[in-house]
C-alpha cells in the first residue's frame, strides 16, 4: 500500500491488531478459553519492494489445550514473508495488468523463483478463492451482489478469476463497512479478518495452527 512508507507504520499496525485481540481475551479458537501471553518471536517481513525488517510477533498459550500459537495479523500469513498489500500489487501486475514475469522481476528486482513460489501459488488458486468467496457470502446469508451479473474482466487481465476475486474482496469490505480499513491494509487483509477460514485449505502448511484450522473447516461435516 502507498500509505505504508515506514516500518514504524507496520509495527503500529501490529500493535493495533494486538490491542483488538487483547480486548477479546486472546480467545482460543479451539476451546474458546482465554489465552495468556507466552513469549515473542522475530519474523522477517517484506513490507515494501526491497524492504525487509524484523517484526516481533506475540505468542500466546492456551493452558487447557496445551498449545502455543503465534498471533499473525490478517495481513501476514505463516511462511509467507511478504505482507498481503505487497502480494496484492505483485499479483495484480501479472494477473490484471498483463505484465510478464520478466517485467515484474526487472521492475522490482524480484528473483524469478521467488515470484513463482510466492505469487504464482496464489494466482494458481484464483478459481478456488472465487469459490470460497461465493460460499462465504452464502454462509453469511448475503444476497448475490448485482455487479456479478454484468461483470467482465479488464481487457488486460490474464487471469479472469483473480480479477473477479479482487472486485469481490473490495465489495465485501465496503458492504461490511470496512472500506476505510481496506484503504489502509488492503481488501485482501480485510477478507482474512472477516473470513480467515475461507482460503484454499492447502495454501498454508499443516504444521501451522491456521493451516490445520483451514483443513478442518474444509472437511465435510
Amino acid at each position: 500500500m502507498d500509505s505504508i512508507t515506514r516500518f514504524t507504520l507496520v509495527e503500529h499496525l501490529y500493535r493495533t491488531f494486538l490491542d483488538v485481540l487483547a480486548g477479546t481475551g486472546f480467545r482460543c479458537p479451539q476451546c474458546g478459553g482465554r489465552r495468556t501471553r507466552h513469549s515473542w518471536r522475530s519474523r522477517w517481513v517484506i513490507w515494501a519492494p526491497g524492504r525487509w525488517d524484523r517484526l516481533r510477533l506475540l505468542r500466546v498459550r492456551c493452558r487447557h489445550c496445551r498449545t502455543v500459537e503465534t498471533c499473525f495479523p490478517p495481513w501476514l500469513l505463516p511462511y509467507e514473508p511478504a505482507a498481503l498489500w505487497l502480494l496484492t500489487t505483485l499479483c495484480d501486475a501479472i494477473a490484471l495488468e498483463g505484465q510478464s514475469w520478466a517485467a515484474v522481476e526487472r521492475h522490482g528486482d524480484w528473483p524469478r523463483h521467488w515470484l513463482r513460489r510466492h505469487v504464482g501459488r496464489w494466482l494458481s488458486r484464483a478459481a478456488i478463492l472465487r469459490q470460497r468467496i461465493a460460499q462465504q457470502w452464502q454462509t453469511w446469508g448475503w444476497p448475490w451482489p448485482s455487479w456479478t451479473q454484468t461483470w467482465q474482466p479488464p481487457a488486460t487481465a490474464r487471469i479472469a478469476d483473480w480479477a473477479w476475486v479482487r472486485v469481490a474482496w473490495a465489495w465485501t469490505a465496503a458492504a461490511g463497512a470496512w472500506a476505510a480499513v481496506a484503504a489502509q491494509i488492503g481488501a485482501w487483509a480485510v477478507w482474512c479478518t472477516l473470513a480467515p477460514l475461507a482460503l484454499p485449505s492447502d495454501i498454508l502448511p499443516a504444521t501451522t495452527h491456521w493451516g490445520r484450522r483451514l483443513r478442518a473447516a474444509a472437511r465435510p461435516p
